[in-house]
């Protein structure tokens, strides 16, 4: 174990400066974050609790539970369908993405 900032050199099998190290190792990090914020329109719970479409062919939805909305996103690339079926569906199952 060598302390901060030094580095064990084999060749003299001692700990060296970083600085004096005959061999210098770089990295480069890159980190790219992407956000995506998705503002949904205003809603209301119906009286009757479920699962509302809120635009058709998108993945997203509303639960309903005792008047209140909870935003939900079906998963992968499955999208909410209305009425009757009320359900996440994959798009070749639907007739709205054709």
């Amino acid at each position: 174990m060598c302390p901060p900032n030094g580095v064990f050199e084999p060749s003299t099998s001692t700990c060296v400066s970083v600085d004096t190290a005959p061999c210098k190792a770089t990295t480069t990090t890159t980190t790219t974050t992407t956000t995506t914020t998705t503002t949904l329109a205003p809603f209301t719970c119906p009286v009757a609790d479920g699962f509302y479409e809120i635009s058709a062919c998108i993945q997203t939805y509303y639960a309903c539970i005792g008047g209140q909305e909870y935003p939900q996103t079906c998963p992968g690339n499955a999208i909410f369908v209305g009425p009757p079926t009320s359900a996440c569906k994959s798009p070749e199952e639907t007739t709205c993405c054709k």
